[in-house]
């Protein structure tokens, strides 16, 4: 049998692994740890399911989009809630609607060690804080296709939360609707290298000489906007904090340089979506025309793409402060558009990465670019939106002036 798809073009969502009767799908890593197709021929009955199950090869038909995208600026009611998820808690909401109606929630979660990510099945509020949060490396989805469709013939409830092409396999590998399934994506800046995470988070353990016991990408202890990681280590010595301008991974995450190949050409970076809801930071939002004041505790972008979407948002509104936004306004989040770095770029990073290992890549290539200590004062002082705009605009121009000697040292 030939290739479900060519290499570069695997989005690793797992939809052929789930959807072959004689299990002759396996997924294998490669050098940076993303999973992809491998066809055991014996087992083979060259049905076409795998194919017709990738999201590489086409995209899924939803029968009850709406006829133009509903959009929401949202955030929880709940500050404890609000403040320990990655923008304004919207996830939260749903997955809370959907658990006290009896149903399911799939989202990704920690692997215990911290050093990778996978997808889990959850059925109590208790389960809930370990899917809170952005996890900027691909989740491994396991068998979860299967336990959701297994759970949908028996009538159960679920909620489906990944990236958009995980959810477009979702849906390819069901191959029909359910009306009790409902799926969230999220505004994807695409899925880094689990190797190179892993091998970012061993580089935190050493230099702190204990286990990781608990990570954030995307903590807000100083700010929404100006968010921080963070990780905590058994030894309760120290606590790791880095901007997202001076953490090595992140760095290295929004440069673009270890992304997957096929999120370089990905077909789901548009505004079209194949998930009942679609979720992402509200970077662009403004309150004007009926919006509520910006505090810098996360907000939330809620698109509804369909009927069901918006059903089971407006079950979900009453945990949420919201407001509508216009269509161009919610629009401007960057995932939606192509990646910035070219693969020329990634190769090159790659390359040296795999010659000088992840310690030595660092200062070579995520090199410090630390925002001045008064600047970062004068960016957490106060939750005002003026102060928010003009720190903001001071931030852009120290970054300027720090592109300008940059590239007057080259010259020289």
């Amino acid at each position: 049998m030939i290739d479900i798809c060519p290499t570069t073009d695997c989005t690793g969502c797992s939809a052929c692994f789930s959807i072959c009767p004689r299990h002759a799908v396996t997924l294998i890593p490669d050098q940076e740890g993303f999973l992809h197709p491998q066809i055991d021929q014996d087992l083979c009955i060259d049905r076409d399911l795998c194919r017709k199950a990738c999201p590489a090869r086409q995209t899924p038909s939803r029968k009850d989009r709406l006829p133009e995208e509903l959009f929401f600026a949202a955030y929880h009611r709940d500050e404890d809630i609000r403040m320990a998820s990655s923008s304004g808690g919207a996830f939260s909401a749903l997955a809370s609607w959907m658990l006290k109606q009896g149903g399911y929630v799939c989202a990704a979660s920690y692997d215990d060690d911290f050093k990778g990510v996978h997808h889990v099945i959850i059925r109590s509020e208790e389960e809930l804080p370990r899917l809170r949060t952005s996890k900027y490396t691909q989740s491994r989805t396991g068998t979860c296709f299967r336990d959701i469709l297994r759970l949908l013939k028996q009538g159960e409830k679920v909620l489906f939360a990944g990236t958009p092409c995980q959810t477009a396999g979702l849906h390819l590998f069901l191959r029909k609707e359910y009306d009790k399934l409902l799926t969230v994506d999220i505004v994807c800046h695409g899925v880094p290298s689990p190797v190179i995470f892993a091998d970012y988070i061993s580089y935190l353990e050493r230099k702190y000489k204990s286990p990781v016991k608990n990570y954030n990408f995307r903590d807000k202890k100083w700010s929404w906007y100006h968010f921080n990681t963070k990780a905590e280590f058994k030894n309760r010595k120290a606590v790791y904090r880095g901007t997202w301008e001076e953490d090595t991974f992140m760095r290295g995450f929004l440069r673009d340089y270890f992304l997957r190949e096929s999120c370089y050409t990905c077909k789901y970076s548009k505004h079209e979506r194949y998930a009942d809801i679609t979720l992402s930071d509200f970077w662009g939002y403004d309150a004007s025309d009926g919006g509520f004041p910006n505090d810098d505790k996360g907000i939330s972008m809620c698109m509804c793409n369909t009927v069901s979407g918006r059903d089971a948002f407006e079950s979900a509104k009453s945990s949420l402060i919201w407001c509508t936004r216009p269509r161009k306004m919610s629009l401007t989040n960057g995932g939606f558009f192509p990646r910035l770095a070219t693969l020329k770029e990634r190769q090159a990073f790659l390359e040296e990465y795999r010659r000088i290992g992840f310690d030595r890549a660092v200062p070579k290539y995520m090199y410090p670019e630390p925002v001045p200590d008064d600047l970062k004062v004068l960016y957490f002082w106060g939750r005002g939106s003026r102060a928010l705009k003009r720190s903001r605009k001071l931030l852009r121009l120290v970054r300027k002036i720090q592109r300008f000697f940059r590239g007057s040292k080259k010259q020289a």
